[in-house]
């Protein structure tokens, strides 16, 4: 098992058990006795993370202070965040302007536009509001 996994580092445990299986199944090993071995001996494959990076902190523009980082949020609609993100193409720009409850992890309001405009947000947080709870 040591020699195959050696020669392929990234190979997974249901393709291993599959390698390997007339050898194991001599054993009486199955594939979750399999996972449980390799676990116990540190061989199983750590996932790759799977997220990209798509937030350039390191630009000429003011940044603001975070006023909200000790802030103990307990309920829903005590804090809302907005954020806008490009999320088109080449071809088809296009933005999304949303705002989350903070608590909840809910999406309040969604607004897809094709031209940047920092106001859509502003016009996003109303639009939760009015229909908010709130009194």
């Amino acid at each position: 098992m040591q020699e195959k996994r050696m020669s392929m580092p990234r190979l997974g445990t249901r393709k291993l058990y599959h390698l390997l299986q007339p050898e194991l199944q001599a054993l009486g090993v199955g594939r979750d006795k399999l996972f449980h071995i390799l676990k116990a001996n540190h061989m199983l494959i750590q996932p790759k993370k799977s997220y990209h990076i798509t937030t350039n902190s390191h630009h000429r523009f003011r940044k603001h202070k975070n006023v909200i980082a000790d802030l103990p949020i307990t309920r829903p609609e005590q804090l809302w965040v907005a954020d806008i993100t490009y999320v088109g193409t080449r071809e088809n720009p296009m933005y999304l302007a949303l705002v989350t409850d903070a608590y909840s992890k809910k999406d309040s309001r969604l607004q897809c536009i094709k031209q940047f405009e920092c106001g859509w947000c502003a016009i996003c947080l109303k639009a939760s509001y009015q229909k908010s709870k709130i009194p």
